[in-house]
This record gives C-alpha cells, sequence and structure tokens, in this order.
C-alpha cells in the first residue's frame, strides 16, 4: 500500500536528499513510499526522527480502524516498545 504519508511529507524535497539524511539509497526510500518495502524498525524510527513524527503516526496509524485512531495510548505503542528494545540492546 502507497504510503502517501511520506510523500506528502517529502513534498518537493529531492528523493535522494532525504535519503541521504536517512543513510539509505533513493531506490530504498521510493520502495518504502510506494509500499513495496516495510523497513526494519530502526530505519522506521529514523525516518520518522526526520520528519519529526512517531513511527505509528507514519507507518501504522493509516491502517486502523477508524474507532481505534482516537485513543492516545496506542499512538505511542510502537515507539515505546521500539525504545525498550534499544536499551536492551545496547545494555
Amino acid at each position: 500500500m502507497k504510503n502517501e504519508i511520506l510523500i506528502n511529507l517529502r513534498g518537493k524535497t529531492p528523493r535522494l536528499a532525504v535519503a541521504k539524511a536517512l543513510g539509505i539509497t533513493p531506490q530504498g526510500l521510493g520502495m518504502i513510499e510506494r509500499g513495496e518495502r516495510i523497513p526494519r524498525p530502526n530505519l522506521m524510527k529514523r525516518i520518522a526522527n526526520y520528519y519529526a513524527k512517531t513511527v505509528d503516526e507514519l507507518f501504522f496509524y493509516h491502517n486502523r480502524h477508524k474507532m481505534c485512531q482516537n485513543h492516545s495510548s496506542m499512538n505511542n505503542s510502537f515507539d515505546e516498545i521500539s525504545n525498550t528494545v534499544s536499551k536492551k540492546s545496547a545494555g
């Protein structure tokens, strides 16, 4: 499924510039934007940080049922899990 959120956030910024900032190829970023590739959690986090969004907002929010989108407690679930995993990996 095409990730319109990422495409809209990138706007007129060249794909090469965003990809370079993320440390990936422009082709890889294009595949993520077109929904042909799902990035690994660490790359999801880098993309979210680049756009000052949460991982949930960029990769999961639009797939939720509309009843679930109003529950703020769910919005940071992935970020919390990702941070816990990162801390355990580092220590």
